[in-house]
């Protein structure tokens, strides 16, 4: 019985955090419908609430045959998910864009082969071990994931070069006025809501593998971080891995001024940067 309310209170997480993703999608997409970058962030948020539902899926099924599909599945979205992240960063914030040949012709084919690719058997060919609810199967990869490596790779990376590039030319959007920076301060939190869920996701899971059943997150201390974004955050990570979230406000009551005293008192370590290749 327990173990069904807590897979009921993680779909309930999920179900959330999905309805979030795709009212800021649909919101931002009919502040200005004509806009590509608008119309991109919908894609995306589309994008990631299916990549959401289907690696959902993945934990809760015990056919062999359904789960090896779903894993196929994911990463066919995957490839998509990415593809989606890489056009709204590379038109972001234009309004209008036309896009060079090299995208049509050469780029969105690679993306369409590579999620076809994903769901041969010569990526995930076979269930080893199968995994018990909220579990991962352990999957028979084969060597053709190495292409959808590449492709997601690339297109991180070539979408986070054109982020780069566009942040040195910032002083370009100065003069943007408060409906535009709304438009584009929504998009930034989409983006950083999708980004937070996996990293930290990956970080709950090697806890959980060192026998860790708390987790927290020193996040909310900031004064420009929302803590309501970050702790729906941590409790959704946590419900899906197993483990308990421990959900606190550090900037309540002067937290970031206090920890500041505490650690002149104790002569504690203070990072006065964020830890970023950029910042390094």
């Amino acid at each position: 019985m327990t173990l069904s309310i807590l897979n009921n209170f993680n779909l309930l997480i999920v179900g959330v955090t999905i309805a979030a993703i795709g009212i800021l999608g649909f919101i931002i997409f009919y502040s200005n419908p004509k806009s590509v970058t608008n119309r991109s962030f919908l894609l995306f948020s589309l994008m990631t609430i299916v990549y959401g539902i289907l690696n959902y899926l993945n934990y809760q099924v015990s056919s062999p045959l359904v789960i090896l599909w779903l894993l196929r599945l994911v990463i066919f979205s995957a490839v998509w998910h990415a593809f989606s992240l890489f056009k709204l960063l590379y038109v972001f914030p234009q309004e209008k864009f036309d896009f060079p040949k090299e995208y049509k012709y050469y780029l969105v084919p690679i993306v369409v082969i590579t999620s076809l690719f994903n769901l041969s058997p010569w990526v995930f060919s076979r269930i080893d071990i199968l995994g018990t609810t909220g579990q991962v199967s352990k999957t028979q990869v084969e060597g053709g994931i190495i292409l959808f490596i590449l492709v997601i790779l690339c297109l991180t990376i070539g979408g986070l070069y054109y982020l780069f590039k566009k942040t040195l030319h910032a002083s370009t959007y100065l003069f943007i006025n408060l409906d535009e920076a709304k438009r584009i301060q929504h998009i930034a939190v989409g983006v950083l809501l999708r980004e937070r869920l996996i990293r930290s996701g990956k970080n709950v899971e090697q806890a959980k593998e060192q026998g860790i059943e708390i987790i927290a997150t020193t996040l909310t201390i900031g004064r420009n971080k929302r803590p309501e974004i970050i702790n729906l955050i941590g409790k959704a990570v946590a419900e899906k891995y197993g483990v308990k979230f421990y959900e606190v406000n550090f900037k309540k009551q002067d937290g970031a001024l206090k920890g500041s005293v505490i650690c002149k008192k104790y002569n504690l370590y203070r990072q006065h940067y964020c830890g970023c290749e950029y910042s390094l």
